[in-house]
């Protein structure tokens, strides 16, 4: 059975242990951000062809003059065919 100094003094070694890990982690987050901020700035340029051929696709399907997307489109009767004609 534990007395009452002991007690007290395990709450402070809790204490002190708890503000320790806490400053451990601070730290460790912060000498890690730059790491994690070179590594983000690499993925996103080694990102931009794959957004370039992208932006080529669309610009294949896209009218630049209308702002309309081509899309084939097959009809199901002669007045949705009329309508798709129109909007064309």
């Amino acid at each position: 059975m534990m007395n009452r100094p002991q007690a007290g003094r395990f709450r402070i070694f809790r204490t002190i242990i708890v503000v320790a890990l806490t400053a451990l982690a601070a730290l460790w987050i912060i000498t890690l951000l730059p790491f994690l901020l070179l590594t983000s700035l690499i993925l996103a340029l080694l990102t931009l062809p794959f957004l370039k051929r992208n932006q080529k696709v669309e610009s294949k399907y896209h009218d630049c003059h209308s702002g309309k997307l081509h899309i084939r489109r097959f009809a199901v009767n002669k007045h949705s065919q009329a309508k798709f004609n129109e909007l064309i």
